[in-house]
């Protein structure tokens, strides 16, 4: 029987990844980016969205859009350079009973959670290349990082994607960053430091 994943996608934080990738096409242009990004040091600032108890280091050049997820409350994205991130949070008394409903729920949460959300992907995604699950901690929290590259239906490119997910004791979050495959090389750094530099807000 075909799960609905869309509706469990959406429940367990990860959304509609297939509209989140085929969206890499559709965006539209977000204000006037800076202009002194083409080469140099990448300064790095602290996202600014007041209602969420999370932030992240992103470059400077990237800009807080609307336009990448519906559901998403973080999206920045600087469209000329096509850099993209997205993040959100789901409690996790609302993830263990979707979880133990999709038969994930006999190991470690955090594991059980990506799992999960790397069946989704793959349902979404033609991967091509993909790196195993890192175990790694962010700002003292258990957290799973996952890199791989694809290519979804209407985008004649492949993508490189680089997640991670974090588990905090209320909640799970989720942070997807992505760019065209054939600029990976140069992304991938930029990549691993704003997913790296996931932390809670001081209360």
């Amino acid at each position: 029987m075909k799960r609905n994943t869309t509706k469990t996608a959406l429940i367990l934080g990860l959304g509609l990844l297939t509209f989140t990738c085929m969206s890499l096409s559709l965006i539209p242009a977000s204000g006037n980016p800076k202009q002194h990004i083409a080469t140099g040091k990448i300064n790095y600032v602290e996202s600014d969205i007041d209602s969420l108890d999370f932030a992240m280091k992103i470059p400077d050049y990237m800009q807080a859009t609307n336009s990448l997820d519906d559901g998403r409350p973080f999206q920045y994205m600087h469209e000329v350079k096509e850099q993209y991130i997205i993040a959100s949070s789901e409690l996790i008394s609302d993830v263990i009973p979707a979880l133990e409903i999709l038969g994930h729920n006999e190991g470690n949460l955090l594991d059980e959670y990506v799992a999960y959300n790397r069946e989704v992907i793959a349902e979404g995604v033609k991967i091509s290349k993909q790196k195993p699950v890192k175990k790694l901690t962010v700002s003292g929290m258990q957290a799973r990082m996952l890199q791989f590259d694809g290519r979804v239906e209407g985008i004649d490119q492949g993508i490189s994607y680089f997640a991670i997910f974090v588990e905090s004791p209320d909640n799970l979050y989720f942070v997807l960053a992505w760019t065209l495959q054939s600029k990976k090389a140069e992304f991938t750094p930029i990549a691993e430091t704003m997913l790296k530099s996931f932390h809670l807000k001081k209360k």
